[in-house]
């Protein structure tokens, strides 16, 4: 199944990082999301790019 909208916590790095490259092959629109916008630019993976650390409930809301 491709097309479909994903949202990627702790995308850009580690786990998340090889999650997004793989649905972004597949044809899946990402919203990418992690606490550093440096290093979510430097992913290379299409897709929204959101820096917000989770653990912030008040940005989280704000993000909404």
């Amino acid at each position: 199944m491709t097309g479909r909208s994903v949202l990627i916590a702790g995308a850009s790095g580690g786990l998340g990082r090889g999650i997004a490259s793989v649905l972004a092959s597949r044809g899946d629109r990402l919203t990418l999301v992690g606490r550093d916008a440096a290093r979510l630019d430097a992913l290379g993976i299409e897709g929204r790019r959101v820096a917000l650390d989770l653990r912030d409930v008040d940005a989280c809301r704000a993000a909404v």
